[in-house]
């Protein structure tokens, strides 16, 4: 409209000064050519501002919508195409990932250098400990047009989520949990509440990540007694590891050595067993022959004649019946003492 509204200026302003020269009678051509000129000026440029407006382009890192009387029509896709002229309303917006820093102030996206925040970094936990808190968080704007009429500062209010969800969810947690191990758990937390808190408001954003980028505690005493303990915890962990390592190599090997003495202590067992055994199947072997004949038992006596008389020449008749002995008198009569025993 103000495109048009410009054309129709310059027209009715080129018409006036040429009435106003032409008053003169001698300076009328010339204000008719004035009238002429200023005319095709604005019909020239109203040509321009058709054309212009007639067409629009769409990338696919845009996201946006047309206005047309009241009628919102988001983009279905990128490229060239054609609007009502002066009627239609293009809105676009960035449809990639954007960031924020909550915390801190960059001095620019290409230096590492940063101003700290100390209203939205300074916090405090739930055993009343300072702590300073700097993250980073990343959105993206998926409704262009809730994000366009909703709200009136869809930003502001994702930033002020973010930073009342940082604190409370720190306030929830130890000095301890947030520094070093908690710290995870934590901006979990901290997501779980930025998201139900953009459902209640009508954004059009999206959270895509937060993270914590940098803890900081009050005093460099106070900071180099956290170090120490989170340095003790690793050095405990990687201990622990080593053992867990060392176990899984050993146990193995013990098994393996377990295994072997009990199929050396079962082979043993069946060795004594079999030769018990043998032992037993002889003696029942013996014990029969025993039962049925005086051979074991004339052995057992003859056995026993050697075993007494060691230096005596025993001889026995072919009948087994009788014995004689070759030695002293003495020795004889031991034999005859065996014999009568016997």
């Amino acid at each position: 409209m103000v495109k048009i509204f410009l054309c129709i200026l310059i027209l009715i302003i080129a018409q006036f000064a040429g009435s106003f020269i032409s008053d003169k009678l001698e300076e009328r051509s010339m204000g008719k050519m004035v009238r002429i000129t200023g005319s095709g000026a604005a019909f020239a440029l109203f040509a321009i501002f058709f054309v212009t407006s007639l067409f629009y382009t769409t990338t696919d890192q845009e996201i946006g919508f047309i206005n047309q009387l009241g009628i919102n029509t988001p983009f279905e896709e990128s490229g060239l195409k054609v609007k009502t002229p002066f009627i239609s309303k293009v809105i676009k917006y960035p449809g990639t990932t954007q960031s924020m820093t909550l915390g801190y102030i960059e001095a620019s996206e290409d230096s590492n250098d940063y101003e700290t925040n100390n209203s939205e970094s300074s916090m405090i936990t739930s055993d009343f400990n300072f702590i300073e808190v700097d993250a980073y968080l990343e959105y993206q704007i998926i409704d262009p047009i809730e994000y366009h009429y909703a709200t009136a500062d869809p930003i502001g209010i994702l930033r002020n989520a973010a930073l009342t969800a940082i604190k409370n969810n720190v306030g929830l947690n130890t000095v301890d949990d947030v520094y070093t191990t908690g710290r995870a758990q934590v901006e979990a937390q901290i997501t779980e509440s930025i998201i139900a808190e953009l459902e209640t408001h009508k954004t059009g954003l999206a959270l895509v990540k937060i993270s914590i980028q940098d803890v900081d505690l009050p005093t460099q005493e106070v900071k180099d007694a956290f170090e120490a303990v989170e340095k003790a915890r690793q050095e405990a962990e990687e201990q622990k590891n080593n053992a867990n390592g060392y176990a899984f190599k050993e146990i193995p090997n013990a098994e393996a050595e377990a295994t072997q003495i009990i199929a050396a202590a079962d082979a043993a067992r069946t060795e004594r067993i079999n030769e018990a055994l043998a032992e037993v199947s002889k003696f029942e072997a013996l014990w029969t022959e025993y039962k049925n004949s005086n051979v074991v038992k004339d052995k057992l006596y003859y056995d026993a004649l050697v075993m007494i008389l060691p230096e005596m020449d025993i001889i026995i008749s072919p009948d087994g019946n009788t014995v004689f002995v070759k030695g002293t008198t003495a020795d004889i009569s031991a034999v005859g003492a065996a014999s009568v025993t016997q």
